[in-house]
């Protein structure tokens, strides 16, 4: 039974002027608008927010992955080469089991292009410790006789030598340029090829050799000497790794020694496994 409804009509006509200022009509309560009930459950406003959340934490992903601190560790050993790569008559002389190459890098990597570009370039600043050990009872020096060369000399007035080493260190600034095809937006996680170039400055050289001499005494002698090396060189470098492992390969352009200050010219190189840590 539909509520009677009483409706109530007041007309009221104040005129100012002939103008009508206020005007009530009469109204039926049958013509309100039927009320909606919101349910707050309803996702359909929700899911789009949400979606548009996830695309921020996702991009905000890919921009922490454009570039990443890397710290490596590699060691191996290193011989005395000639232009074709093959070894140096002076690796006669040479224990090249006992012949290290040790080297510590602090270095960045950075994606080139977008965020998941498999291209990367590193660059950093690193050390290194080389170390000949020779044999045949021989040590590096400049020539005896007064001469501006360098040689591989018999070591005299010693009965026994039991250890004779060259050890230089030099500072290190590589450029590489790396395939990296770890799962998008990490570094070091998949298969990593890299070639580039390294410029070398040395820092350091002596030549040392220890043993019992005629009298049966313990000897040790150190130089301290650069025994006519170059003091700037450069390396090309070529790496194959497999995530946290990378073997490389470093091969100097210009001769280790000034020129004809040595035998022959010898070019340094190397072969490293190294560990990366970022």
């Amino acid at each position: 039974m539909k509520i009677l409804t009483i409706t109530f009509s007041l007309g009221l006509s104040l005129s100012v002027f002939g103008t009508s200022l206020i005007k009530i009509n009469p109204f039926n309560n049958d013509s309100l608008p039927p009320i909606t009930v919101v349910d707050h459950t309803d996702t359909t406003l929700a899911a789009p927010a949400e979606e548009a959340w996830e695309l921020s934490d996702l991009d905000s992903l890919f921009k922490g992955a454009q570039k990443t601190f890397v710290f490596e560790w590699h060691i191996g050993s290193n011989r005395l080469l000639k232009n074709n790569f093959s070894d140096a008559s002076a690796m006669e002389h040479v224990n090249g089991w006992l012949s290290i190459e040790n080297r510590f890098l602090f270095s960045q990597k950075r994606r080139l292009g977008s965020n998941a570009s498999p291209f990367q370039l590193q660059t950093g600043l690193g050390f290194s410790g080389t170390v000949f050990s020779f044999k045949n009872e021989r040590t590096i020096s400049k020539d005896i006789l007064g001469g501006s060369g360098t040689g591989l000399f018999p070591i005299f007035n010693m009965n026994t030598v039991w250890s004779s080493n060259w050890r230089y260190t030099h500072l290190n600034v590589p450029v590489m340029l790396h395939l990296d095809l770890s799962p998008k937006g990490t570094f070091n996680e998949g298969l990593n090829i890299g070639v580039g170039l390294e410029g070398r400055m040395r820092l350091a050289s002596s030549a040392a050799y220890s043993g019992r001499d005629l009298d049966g005494d313990w000897f040790t002698r150190t130089t301290q000497s650069g025994f006519n090396t170059r003091i700037l060189n450069y390396a090309i470098l070529a790496q194959a790794g497999y995530k946290k492992v990378k073997l490389t390969g470093r091969f100097e352009r210009i001769p280790l020694f000034r020129e004809g200050a040595f035998e022959e010219d010898v070019f340094l190189g190397s072969l490293t496994l190294g560990f990366s840590f970022n």
